[in-house]
């Protein structure tokens, strides 16, 4: 490993979990902890929180930059996130390689997330995945039936055993069903 990770704080473990913790990072590598992200991180972040007395986790995280390199793609990152039982926010601005995203909004029994994509290439966020999108997605309305509004264009999509050769538009809503207007994709 290389790198360092100074952490600073509190955490305590008397009658229910708590912590107040800031933390530096100066080269770190997370590969160290997670096989085959490997980079070199720099930033600082800070979370406090506590374990509510219904065993639900109430926190927050605050990433004001994150910088670097991670698995050999630049990396330029922010955000700040709040949890309190299942119901959470944040907000996040990303750049991982030729990736950009910019999301933030709410969850919990109701759904408020908008998320922009300039493009999202999802081999730099999964390694076992190829294609582009971009575009926009919003999330509104019940947690259990949400409505998907999304004006997103994607090629060569491939996860695990999903794929698809190109994808124009997705949008659904309670009262009807999810469409999407998709090509197949090619094997060579």
């Amino acid at each position: 490993p290389t790198g360092t990770l100074d952490a600073t704080g509190n955490v305590g473990w008397a009658s229910a979990l708590d912590w107040d913790v800031k933390a530096t990072l100066a080269g770190f590598d997370p590969g160290y902890f997670a096989a085959g992200w490997n980079g070199n991180i720099s930033g600082q972040l800070a979370s406090k929180g506590k374990q509510r007395e219904d065993g639900q986790f109430q926190g927050t995280l605050d990433v004001p930059k994150l910088g670097g390199r991670l698995r050999g793609r630049a990396l330029d990152a922010r955000g700040t996130f709040a949890l309190d039982g299942n119901a959470g926010q944040g907000e996040l601005d990303l750049s991982l390689g030729g990736s950009r995203v910019a999301a933030k909004g709410k969850v919990g029994d109701a759904l408020d997330v908008d998320a922009t994509f300039r493009p999202l290439n999802l081999a730099d966020l999964l390694p076992e995945a190829s294609g582009t999108l971009a575009g926009t997605l919003k999330l509104t309305g019940a947690r259990t039936a949400p409505n998907i509004d999304a004006d997103l264009g994607g090629e060569n999509l491939r996860w695990d055993d999903w794929s698809a050769g190109r994808v124009s538009r997705i949008s659904s809503d309670r009262r009807r069903s999810c469409t999407a207007s998709a090509a197949p994709s090619t094997k060579d």
